[in-house]
């Protein structure tokens, strides 16, 4: 699957993760994954086995049947390639956050 980069993000197969502001986006023909610049953002995990990324906020605003878990198994590239460049989509482009600090293994990224 042949990734392109876009301004506000990346784009690989029928998928793509944006960053505009503090908002942050995975799509795939209908959003997959959400977080609003209103609700901060702080966490971004990665199930390595199961390829889900998960968001975590401090205060969400949207109802509680809003996406916050992509199942991305069937997309196992897209899956790494956001793995491999959470920080740089968060924080460059259109992204406004201040820092993504990974642990050890990168599957928990703490953004602020």
């Amino acid at each position: 699957m042949e990734r392109k980069d876009f301004n506000l993000g990346f784009h690989m197969g029928d998928w793509t993760a944006t960053c505009n502001g503090k908002r942050f986006i995975v799509n795939n023909h209908g959003m997959k994954l959400t977080a609003r610049e209103d609700e901060g953002l702080e966490k971004v995990i990665f199930d390595t086995e199961k390829k889900t990324v998960t968001v975590k906020v401090k205060t969400p605003t949207l109802p509680e049947n809003c996406p916050r878990v992509a199942d991305l198994s069937e997309a196992p590239e897209f899956f790494e390639e956001l793995r491999k460049d959470i920080e740089t989509l968060l924080t460059t482009k259109e992204g406004d956050f201040m820092s993504v600090i990974p642990n050890k293994d990168r599957t928990v990224f703490d953004v602020s």
